[in-house]
């Protein structure tokens, strides 16, 4: 075999984060791990280095692939993976990467390092390629691996079946020329002709009328937009072109700002024109509504001077009533000071009252004392001594009830005056300090509205007091302002429906000069000129190239058949051999699965059928499915290998849907065609991989992978 996988490196990729390296040169290559231990990421990496972005997303083919990731997440360098191989040339190795913040469509590095040191580029990798007769991806994705999406597509579905089976009868280059000659459609594409040509026959007839008819909708048309049939001419273009631009050059002119610097071509040409006048109406519009915000604007500045200095008056009159209104309740009663120094007065009196109200209560308690006295000592109404001051006096009994009747009848009335004096007092206070707080709220809110209208003020108007006759002069000059914009804001609106009816009129006239020429030219016979006698000739060549390819696609299909029937036995031979091997059922009618060539007027197709000439597929159940897609995979190997092509196999978790029997025969069937060609199992520990390892201890590579995606353990 001159062409042969040595080994792969990858960093970065996918399941590999740091670098990983696997040795692929021996006869059988086992990969044992878990899920997630990297062994479909080995495989990947092979895949992806030989065709890059092909492999991934839909374009692939392999619809679980359409949200793929090639770079391992979590690393920041680039993606890297490099294949050694022996070649024609000898050692080479070829190499992909691609930066790990690359673009979905940034294009990866491909580079291939031959044996001398030279390193090829892309379009010289493309020629080795060919040179050393590397497989394309679709080639490779169903003769070279095992998808588990794919597996029992090779047998379930028509197109892939057929496909399938024609490479294993060695049939890609015949199966190729079809596919040319069939994308070609040579037959719909002089159909196609022959009815343009009769389209075109009748095309000549009507178009004696079209000019005509389409002069008549131009006309029409320039009517309702006010344009007299009886004025159309020649000169009516260039005229409202310049009438157009003189227009515009009037309003850029005549707008306050806006339109500054805006520039107006000084042209009739139409398609000048065409091109100005789309952004010519945006400046126009953009303009329009540059005047109304200013407009919005300076109303509301005028909404809101008018409305702080309707609120001024009512605020300066609200204080100066409170102002009045405290005035005179002082007046009448005097300050808050003056009734507050008062009322201290009262109370400071009322105090001294009680004072002595309590040292008369005093004295007439020992009066009271005395006369009890002189009750319990027998002498009441006698002449008595007093027992205070040894006097005797008969009439101190009458003096002393005297003196207690008239004891206490003073003070209440004095405290009575006292108190009503000092609730007038209070009153009078509570309303004169109702009216300061009244005046202080006045007095607040005045400043605040005076506040309010000099913030509503151009900056260079004068104090709040000096501004009378400047408000007004002030609103008076936003009117103006507000009315001239307005009308500005208006004349721009206005001028931007006329300017687009002004273009779609000026269109209509190129459209009326061309119609015009064309009414002039309708009476030509279309028959007659060069490009219809081209057409003719044309179609007359294709008839000729049809019944030419006709004959090409007899000639395919006959060498196609005939070697399809040169290479149906040793065909039918292995893949028989490979399938009862897979299922078992070696030496019974039910391994006698063979292809069967099936040839029509104009195509060829091919079928699995059984030793009875039945078809084998649909009786099969997922496991026997499973084992014939191996058995196509496996022939076509060998074939290819046979043939003298690269070839080699690589198969990932390839015991999915397989009981222990069928593991135990697929087993059998990679030993075998490990002898012919490399085959690279990537599967976890379990019936396959210990046959496996049990029959060929010496031919077999081992490598277990650990969880940090390295290998563990190789021998040989």
């Amino acid at each position: 075999m001159v062409f042969q996988l040595l080994s792969v490196r990858a960093e970065n990729f996918r399941g590999f984060g740091a670098p990983f390296q696997l040795a692929l040169d021996a006869p059988l290559t086992l990969l044992l791990g878990e899920n997630g231990a990297g062994k479909s990421s080995a495989l990947n990496a092979i895949e992806w280095c030989l065709f890059g972005s092909e492999v991934a997303k839909k374009g692939s083919g392999i619809d679980e692939r359409g949200a793929w990731e090639v770079a391992h997440r979590g690393s920041a360098g680039p993606i890297v993976v490099a294949l050694t191989m022996d070649a024609l040339e000898g050692r080479v190795v070829l190499r992909r990467s691609r930066a790990a913040d690359a673009k979905v469509r940034d294009a990866d590095t491909l580079e291939l390092e031959l044996p001398g040191g030279d390193v090829l580029g892309p379009g010289e990798i493309e020629d080795w390629r060919v040179r050393n007769q590397l497989p394309d991806w679709a080639t490779w994705k169903h003769s070279f691996c095992q998808h588990q999406e794919l597996l029992r597509l090779r047998v379930t579905d028509d197109g892939q079946r057929s496909a399938q089976l024609g490479r294993l009868l060695g049939l890609d280059a015949y199966l190729a020329a079809s596919a040319v000659l069939k994308d070609l459609r040579y037959g719909s594409l002089q159909k196609t002709a022959q009815t343009q040509l009769a389209d075109l026959e009748g095309e000549l007839a009507r178009s004696m009328e079209r000019p005509a008819v389409e002069l008549q909708e131009v006309t029409a048309r320039l009517a309702e937009l006010g344009v007299d049939r009886a004025a159309l001419s020649g000169d009516m273009v260039e005229e409202r072109a310049r009438v157009l631009t003189a227009g515009a050059r009037e309003l850029a002119g005549g707008l306050d700002g806006p339109l500054d610097g805006a520039a107006v071509p000084d042209t009739t040409d139409m398609a000048e024109l065409a091109a100005w006048i789309p952004g010519w109406l945006r400046l126009v519009k953009d303009a329009g509504r540059q005047l109304e915000d200013e407009a919005a604007q300076l109303r509301r500045k005028q909404r809101g001077l008018e409305d702080a200095r309707a609120s001024l008056a009512p605020a300066k009159r609200r204080r100066d009533d409170a102002q009045a209104a405290l005035s005179a309740c002082a007046g009448a009663h005097g300050s808050l000071a003056a009734l507050e120094a008062e009322r201290a007065r009262l109370a400071d009196e009322r105090s001294s009252l009680k004072n002595e109200e309590r040292a008369a209560n005093e004295t007439l308690a020992l009066l009271r004392q005395a006369l009890k006295h002189l009750e319990t000592s027998g002498h009441a109404g006698t002449g008595v001594t007093c027992p205070v001051c040894d006097h005797t006096d008969p009439g101190l009994e009458a003096r002393l009830q005297a003196r207690l009747q008239q004891g206490g009848n003073g003070f209440a009335p004095r405290l009575e005056a006292l108190d009503q004096r000092d609730a007038a007092l209070a009153k009078q206070h509570a309303e004169l300090a109702g009216l300061h707080a009244e005046l202080e709220s006045a007095e607040i809110t005045y400043r605040q509205t005076t506040e309010n209208l000099r913030a509503s003020l151009p900056n260079d108007m004068g104090d709040t007091g000096e501004q009378a006759d400047g408000l007004e002069r002030q609103l008076a000059a936003w009117k103006r302002r507000i009315e001239a914009l307005e009308r500005d804001a208006r004349r721009a609106t206005d001028y931007a429906v006329q300017c687009a009816t002004e273009a779609e009129v000026l269109a209509l006239l190129g459209k009326w000069r061309i119609a015009v020429a064309r009414a002039d030219a309708a009476a030509g016979d279309l028959t007659r000129t060069a490009a219809w006698e081209d057409l003719d000739a044309a179609i007359d060549e294709a008839a000729g190239l049809a019944c030419d390819l006709d004959a090409i696609g007899q000639m395919i299909r006959e060498a196609q058949n005939e070697r399809s029937r040169e290479r149906a036995q040793a065909v039918n031979q292995s893949l028989g051999k490979y399938y009862g091997r897979i299922a078992h059922r070696e030496g019974t009618p039910a391994a006698a699965i063979r292809v069967d060539v099936k040839q029509t007027a104009t195509k060829i197709s091919y079928r699995l059928i059984d030793g009875t000439g039945a078809d084998a597929t649909p009786v099969l159940n997922q496991a026997a499915m499973n084992a014939l897609a191996f058995a196509l995979l496996f022939a076509q190997v060998e074939d290819r290998a046979a043939r003298g092509l690269p070839a080699w196999v690589q198969l990932d978790d390839p015991a999915q849907s397989l009981d222990a029997t069928h593991e135990s025969g697929l087993a059998a069937a990679i030993l075998e065609l490990s002898a012919r060609v490399p085959v690279l199992v990537a599967t976890y520990e379990g019936p396959l991989s210990r046959r496996l390892i049990e029959a060929a201890p010496d031919t077999l590579h081992q490598v277990d992978l650990g969880t940090n995606h390295q290998p563990q353990g190789a021998r040989r």
